[in-house]
């Protein structure tokens, strides 16, 4: 296969991709999208609808809007914003809500900064895409409530989630508060790549500053120097609490750690030496990822676990 067949071969699965959520996501009667549908392509009306995929369906028409050029995008990148925009803030304590039930009512109105990542990003993307005000208004807006009431000043990161009012919870939903993980790799990830699109909208110092911090803490707490793999769980001070070894989330961070490096020194000439650092790092980080590739069909295996368990699962 040359390279142009193979280019036009990705480009038509992508048009085929968001065909798909174009005809079987969206909900007619109560606005959005639907939060399940099944392998008939089936929806439930009744299922609840969460930020992760609502902020998901937003950045990734708003993407295909942006590098494409095709209006075809628009009405659904819209659609996105309009309800994540009247359903998913809280017009009392800022951020946006874990899950909305089926009309847009808040279900579980927890702040998980793993979800105020994803809303962020979508916001940044559209408001790039489109150049909304409101949506990057609204995206200042949340970097701001995630730092004021989030960022562990004393020890660096986000710690994992918060009530509805931003006082502290106990229920970290991806993570297990009774072993102390409050704060894990994948969600400093999101936070990062969150940070980095909001950057290419607003490059605003305090943006910069969360951007570079969170690197460092990638360098010095979560990839492991000896093996570049990721500690997945950790507690407040940054103590390993649980961990694996997550192949996706890997070869997932060599790409993200870089861009948000990429990011700083397009604007920073101050920050050449930690791209070369990051770069460096991401190599590694790479190259480490590709041991859990199947050599019998080419996919990725999930997860090696401590007992020594492979994960073949494929996600």
């Amino acid at each position: 296969m040359d390279t142009k067949q193979w280019q036009a071969e990705l480009r038509q699965e992508h048009k085929d991709i968001m065909a798909y959520w174009q005809r079987y996501a969206p909900d007619p009667t109560n606005g959005g999208f639907y939060g399940r549908v099944d392998y008939q392509n089936k929806p439930d009306p009744a299922a609840a609808k969460g930020i992760v995929l609502n902020a998901r369906i937003l950045w990734s028409f708003s993407a295909a809007l942006h590098h494409t050029q095709h209006d075809e995008y628009r009405p659904s990148a819209d659609r996105a914003f309009a309800y994540i925009q009247q359903h998913f803030f809280d017009p009392v304590y800022g951020g946006v809500y874990w899950s909305v039930d089926a009309k847009g009512q808040p279900k579980y109105p927890l702040k998980h900064l793993y979800g105020q990542a994803f809303a962020l990003y979508g916001l940044s993307e559209y408001a790039r895409a489109t150049g909304s005000t409101p949506a990057l208004k609204l995206a200042k807006e949340l970097f701001q409530n995630m730092v004021k009431f989030a960022y562990d000043e004393e020890r660096g990161g986000f710690v994992e989630a918060l009530e509805q009012d931003w006082s502290p919870a106990t229920d970290y939903i991806i993570s297990r508060y009774d072993n102390g993980e409050s704060k894990t790799m994948n969600t400093h990830l999101h936070i990062l790549e969150a940070f980095t699109a909001l950057y290419h909208v607003w490059p605003d110092p305090q943006v910069a500053s969360q951007m570079r911090g969170l690197l460092d803490l990638f360098i010095r707490h979560i990839v492991n120097p000896k093996t570049y793999r990721m500690n997945l769980f950790m507690d407040t001070n940054w103590t390993i609490r649980r961990t694996a070894i997550s192949y996706g989330h890997d070869i997932e961070a060599s790409w993200l750690l870089p861009e948000a490096a990429n990011a700083l020194a397009a604007m920073n000439p101050g920050d050449k030496s930690l791209q070369k650092t990051i770069k460096n790092l991401a190599m590694n980080m790479a190259r480490a990822a590709v041991t859990g590739f199947d050599a019998t069909d080419g996919g990725m295996n999930y997860e090696l676990e401590p007992n020594g368990h492979l994960n073949r699962e494929r996600s």
